[in-house]
């Protein structure tokens, strides 16, 4: 079992909270409510920091996308395989 631990952090927070971690990644999650940018930074096997950042599709997506690469942070995609 892993823990998340969900931060309400805004964005630019999490830029600078985060900032001095090497692993510092994010990815796109379509729900039934809407998007979600999730941020994670993982801090050991079972224990990750998450921030969540709804969003529609738009300005704020391209512009948090190109932040967050400035800023050393890694898109990720994650899958469960058999």
């Amino acid at each position: 079992m892993k823990l998340e631990r969900v931060l309400k952090l805004k964005l630019d927070e999490a830029i600078d909270f985060f900032g001095g971690r090497k692993w510092k990644l994010f990815q796109l999650i379509d729900f039934q409510q809407g998007r979600l940018l999730k941020l994670e930074v993982p801090i050991g096997q079972t224990e990750s920091y998450v921030v969540e950042l709804p969003f529609d599709e738009g300005e704020f997506l391209n512009e948090a996308i190109g932040i967050l690469k400035a800023n050393g942070w890694i898109q990720q995609e994650t899958r469960t395989v058999p």
